[in-house]
């Protein structure tokens, strides 16, 4: 390990960046039941500190909760207790600046999936049920693109174990 580590040169932008954990050490892990992930509605860039700040004023939680932008304009909310979160999406819907807050709560081993290339009679939730049997376990068809005849795919959510 020393050996890989002696011609490791850190630019000044990369110093905060590397974390290097030893073998043995655990590292910190998010109970994804306790968080959401989302974005707002716009296409302008949102100013993270500030909308950290707004959120939490509007929020008001009891414990509090995290908030990372992991992706271009993709938060990831970590929330401390299961009734912050619940109060979060029960009392939805949250706008900054007219701009809705979309989230979805994550779940372990909760994979949405894509069904392509099935034939137009096969858009039913009995086939995807089965579908989504056939891969894992079915949680869920989703049925509120059911009426379109044209469709491209199907959408299900099955449950993985990822153990």
């Amino acid at each position: 390990m020393e050996n890989l580590l002696e011609n490791l040169n850190l630019s000044v932008e990369e110093d905060d960046e590397l974390i290097v954990r030893e073998e043995g050490v655990e590292c910190d892990s998010v109970d994804a039941d306790l968080c959401l992930v989302g974005r707002f509605l716009t296409d302008q860039c949102m100013n993270f500190a500030l909308t950290r700040s707004r959120l939490a004023t509007i929020w008001k939680l009891k414990r509090g909760v995290m908030i990372k932008e992991i992706w271009e304009d993709r938060f990831l909310f970590h929330f401390f207790h299961k009734l912050d979160l619940k109060q979060v999406v029960d009392r939805g819907s949250w706008t900054i600046g007219s701009h809705p807050l979309i989230f979805h709560h994550l779940k372990v081993g909760e994979i949405p999936l894509q069904i392509y290339d099935l034939p137009i009679c096969s858009f039913s939730e009995g086939v995807g049920c089965s579908l989504g049997n056939f891969i894992s376990k079915f949680l869920e068809y989703d049925s509120s693109i059911r009426g379109l005849v044209w469709r491209m795919y199907m959408h299900v959510r099955v449950k993985l174990d990822i153990t």
